[in-house]
């Protein structure tokens, strides 16, 4: 009867209070959150224990974290100069893996760009080969071989 209906009750209470205590929680973790992001961290250490615990807290870390390197430590097991010292190995190994990232990329658009400038100055001079082209045509065709050499140059691309 009556004690059952009471503990129905309180059960609801609780769970009522723990949904406002999660929201609240929540909106205080976004707030940190928005703020943080607001700060464009390079790194973000990250206790091993979140990966274990709450995977959806996690997702929502690194979806916030922008371009923050994440970093897992073991808080249980390391202190703080062994978690400055792994933060500062990841930047410099993820600083390495950019420059060679971008120095790859650079040769990338240097090879297509060189097959790009040297087809337009062979183009160009198989067009000034053709017979009776008008005056107009051959100065736009110049100008286009023209900026194709100043390119090439640029770009020493031989």
């Amino acid at each position: 009867g009556r004690g059952v209906g009471l503990r129905l009750l309180v059960r609801r209470l609780g769970l009522l209070v723990q949904q406002f205590v999660d929201s609240l929680l929540e909106r205080q973790h976004l707030g940190r959150i928005a703020r943080a992001e607001n700060t464009s961290p390079d790194a973000l250490a990250i206790d091993q224990s979140l990966l274990e615990a709450d995977s959806r807290a996690l997702d929502t870390l690194l979806n916030h974290a922008g371009t923050a390197l994440p970093i897992y430590v073991n808080l249980a097991l390391h202190h703080c100069d062994r978690v400055v010292r792994e933060a500062q190995v990841a930047l410099r190994r993820a600083e390495k893996e950019k420059q060679w990232a971008m120095g790859l990329a650079e040769r990338v658009l240097r090879n297509q760009l060189r097959a790009e400038v040297t087809g337009i100055l062979l183009t160009s001079e198989l067009a000034l080969r053709q017979p009776a082209i008008p005056a107009e045509v051959v100065a736009k065709i110049r100008l286009v071989q023209d900026m194709a050499e100043k390119m090439r140059s640029q770009l020493h691309v031989f």
